[in-house]
């Protein structure tokens, strides 16, 4: 007879009979015995109902709910070890990197469909600065900065790094777009534009962890406004 034929009960039911197992060489109380080789492999069946791509939405999930990233608990989330997670994730500091690079992009994305500025420069100058806005006001967003400033800075602040490349062509993206949609013409080309307001910007967000100062948002989106023609009195 199969294995599927004769075995009726779910990978549950089998970890629920593993938890009963007597671990002592007696045996003691009655309690059912199973070779430890087939305890960890039934807890290896459960383990894989969670899969490589669920890490990084989970872990989205969590930094949004708490402006951290703590592993334990990740895996715990996740129904798997530790072990495991570092497998499929390298490492914590990896793992933030990347939902850091993420999450500023969809900010960026949910503010465009925020605001109904017609295309062109003042809709990017727009879109960019309810952007700023969102990000600085986080209170988890600003906790992690709080609670980890040299990661931050590591991460956040790196011109070369995944965080800063991914703000700088999301922000040329949207760039282009608005070039296409208004017959707009940004100065120094799309990408280099979006990598010098980038850098900018995170200037002014970040000056907590440059230089001990508040962030400030309205300072370049006036700058902004000022490089592209725009009167700057409406920032």
């Amino acid at each position: 007879m199969s294995r599927e034929a004769g075995d009726c009960t779910t990978p549950i039911e089998r970890l629920q009979v593993a938890d009963r197992v007597d671990h002592s060489p007696s045996g003691a109380g009655g309690r059912l015995r199973l070779p430890f080789q087939l305890v960890g492999a039934l807890r290896r069946e459960e383990e894989v109902r969670a899969a490589p791509g669920d890490v990084m939405p989970a872990a989205r999930r969590m930094f949004l709910r708490t402006g951290s990233l703590e592993m334990r608990a990740l895996a715990r989330d996740l129904g798997i070890g530790r072990a495991t997670l570092y497998r499929w994730a390298t490492s914590r500091e990896a793992l933030l990197d990347e939902v850091l690079a993420d999450l500023g992009p969809a900010n960026l994305r949910r503010c465009e469909s925020d605001v109904d500025t017609p295309p062109g420069a003042a809709r990017f100058v727009d879109v960019h600065d309810l952007h700023l806005r969102r990000i600085t006001g986080n209170p988890h967003f600003r906790s992690f900065l709080a609670a980890e400033p040299r990661l931050a800075r590591q991460l956040l602040l790196s011109a070369e790094g995944r965080v800063h490349r991914a703000a700088a062509a999301a922000l040329a993206d949207l760039i282009r777009r608005q070039e296409e949609a208004s017959g707009w013409r940004c100065p120094l080309g799309a990408a280099s534009f979006a990598a010098v307001v980038s850098q900018m910007s995170e200037a002014f967000m970040y000056g907590d962890l440059i230089a001990g100062k508040q962030p400030d948002v309205v300072t370049p989106t006036v700058v902004l406004r000022l490089m592209l023609g725009l009167d700057h009195r409406g920032a």
